[in-house]
């Protein structure tokens, strides 16, 4: 079992087709834990070099078709962003670098359902596919429910933290969804996690608790910042995350302030103002 195929590049290709040479037994199946383009990218490749079924979930596949197969999707996220106080040069440099990812993201096309609760035989164990939203909405983990293993995609990772964002496409509260992603994972009480980046985590479940300390952390920082007034989200990304950023690294920290500015409001402690201007975020009064 191949569990997410990295980007949809040559080198990708060529490095997937070393690791195939030297495999004992053929692949059987290839599982995408959510649609990000270093995780989905590669899976037209894959599923050409092994002929393999893929599987996805649901909702991550609706979210691929609205994302990957939208002819129209720069000219909204340009829109969307301008709403959210990013200036129109810097809106369009934005969705201009991530477009670029576009020729690199050869995502399934006709994929098999995995359904959230599902189960099947790889590997010698049984999976579960277990729903986490937050960093992504249709995000998948697979459980082990012999060795307790969970194959967490980017739901838990360490060092770093996963990015929680709000996007055109998003479910209403990613920051929530994903404290309660935590809890689950908390509750499953994994022996090992192996992520989409970085070493195994041995302690799952202190990770999760770790990461849901880091956002309440994030979250009265946004509260701090919001004391200096209404402030767009691009505003108070200056605010959470400072001034020296690439457009890339401003790209996923607008996301970020966002997922925290739309969680502190489901929270009763900020309010959501929005005219002909914009959307802007204050405290509640």
């Amino acid at each position: 079992m191949i569990v997410d195929t990295g980007l949809g590049l040559p080198v990708t290709r060529a490095r997937w087709e070393e690791v195939l040479a030297g495999l004992d037994e053929p692949v059987a199946r290839i599982v995408v834990t959510h649609f990000h383009p270093d995780h989905v990218g590669g899976t037209g490749h894959l599923h050409d070099l092994t002929g393999a079924p893929v599987y996805q979930g649901e909702l991550d596949q609706d979210v691929c078709r609205r994302v990957w197969g939208a002819a129209d999707w720069a000219e909204r996220a340009v829109g969307w962003y301008a709403r959210h106080g990013v200036p129109h040069d810097v809106a369009h440099q934005v969705v201009e670098e991530a477009s670029r990812l576009h020729p690199h993201v050869r995502w399934p096309l006709r994929p098999e359902t995995l359904a959230v609760g599902g189960r099947f035989e790889a590997a010698g164990e049984e999976w579960e596919a277990v729903h986490t939203p937050g960093h992504a909405d249709g995000h998948l983990c697979l459980f082990g429910t012999r060795t307790r293993r969970l194959l967490a995609g980017d739901h838990i990772l360490a060092p770093i933290t996963p990015n929680i964002g709000v996007h055109p496409e998003s479910r209403p509260d990613p920051l929530g969804d994903y404290l309660d992603s935590l809890a689950r994972v908390a509750e499953l009480r994994p022996t090992l996690a192996l992520s989409g980046h970085g070493d195994p985590i041995a302690d799952p479940a202190a990770r999760a608790a770790a990461l849901a300390a880091h956002h309440e952390e994030r979250l009265e920082a946004t509260v701090r910042t919001l004391q200096a007034g209404e402030l767009t989200a691009y505003e108070a990304s200056f605010g959470l995350f400072g001034g020296e950023l690439s457009t890339h690294g401003r790209r996923f920290a607008v996301a970020e302030t966002l997922s925290h500015l739309i969680h502190l409001v489901t929270r009763g402690q900020a309010e959501r103002v929005e005219d002909a201007a914009g959307i802007r975020w204050c405290l509640s009064a």
